[in-house]
């Protein structure tokens, strides 16, 4: 294949698409066990493909290359749900702590109040902490999400704890790494 192929003409990566798509899915559903995860994923694929067709250099056919990215893209959001899930038990399991010592009344308190200080924080600042802390993406995906720095992301994201802090009354720590 010429990477010149890849890397200018929309045709070629079209057909390559149509080609494609169907087969991944289908390999990729081998893994997870759910259509709509085994389409993102391989949808992801594609776009990463298709952002980085100026710089690749493929070595030997694009279907073998596509499925490499796949399967490592898989390994990738695996690694990453882990990490989620046991954050997620985490703070379940501190949540529950929380409630056995503090009194309805203080918990409702507190969870008005960040929710009082989620709403203050710039409009920009805001999308990133949300984008982070409720559908816990990391940093860097949110930086591409976002089309932005992954140091702007690490800015918004320490002003927003900060913000946060200031309204629980909880003293900040500015040596400490929030993530």
């Amino acid at each position: 294949m010429n990477n010149g192929d890849l890397k200018y003409n929309k045709k070629f990566f079209t057909e390559m698409y149509v080609e494609h798509y169907a087969p991944l899915v289908s390999y990729l559903y081998q893994f997870t066990n759910n259509i709509s995860e085994a389409e993102n994923i391989a949808q992801n694929c594609f776009t990463k493909i298709w952002q980085k067709r100026k710089s690749l250099t493929i070595k030997g056919s694009f279907k073998s290359y596509l499925f490499s990215v796949a399967y490592h893209t898989f390994i990738d959001s695996t690694r990453v749900n882990n990490k989620e899930n046991l954050l997620i038990q985490e703070l379940k399991k501190d949540a529950i702590n929380e409630i056995y010592i503090e009194s309805d009344t203080d918990l409702e308190e507190k969870i008005s109040i960040i929710q009082y200080a989620i709403d203050q924080l710039p409009e920009k600042c805001k999308e990133i902490f949300l984008l982070s802390k409720i559908e816990g993406l990391p940093y860097k995906k949110i930086a591409e999400k976002l089309n932005l720095s992954l140091k702007t992301v690490e800015s918004q994201m320490r002003i927003a704890f900060i913000k946060i802090r200031e309204k629980l009354n909880i003293p900040i720590n500015n040596n400490n790494n929030t993530e």
